[in-house]
């Protein structure tokens, strides 16, 4: 994922819940990860464009306004690259709203509660895939 010398890993983080958003950012409190965070999809998409060159969006889908699905739609629509993965991280467990992510670019959905492992090794599988 990252080794010495490298350039960080972007994350954008996306959760209109304070204290979520807080023990995110405390699992990826080391030197290889340069984190953003937005409380809603606007926010979300407003940081995007500031900064596209984002490695990884790890986002909520029950959010005020936007959903997370319709916000990393839009972003994957003003991508031009799509040079990024995405993970849902959300209490949502319906499979008709996880095909939904997969057919607009979902790499990833973890269910709240999570645990911290079980991110960071889903993290460190989608970036491996991402660097092949």
């Amino acid at each position: 994922m990252y080794k010495s010398g490298q350039i960080m890993t972007k994350i954008l983080l996306i959760d209109d819940s304070l204290t979520v958003r807080m023990e995110l950012r405390s699992i990826f409190a080391d030197d290889a990860f340069e984190i953003t965070e937005a409380s809603d999809g606007e926010q979300a998409i407003e940081a995007f464009k500031r900064d596209p060159n984002i490695d990884l969006i790890i986002c909520d889908y029950n959010m005020p306004g936007m959903d997370g699905l319709s916000t990393l739609e839009e972003i994957y629509r003003i991508s031009e690259e799509h040079n990024f993965s995405s993970i849902m991280l959300t209490t949502e467990s319906s499979q008709v709203l996880k095909d939904k992510g997969r057919s607009i670019g979902v790499s990833g959905w973890l269910i709240k509660p999570f645990k911290k492992e079980n991110l960071l090794k889903g993290v460190k599988t989608i970036l491996s895939r991402k660097a092949a």
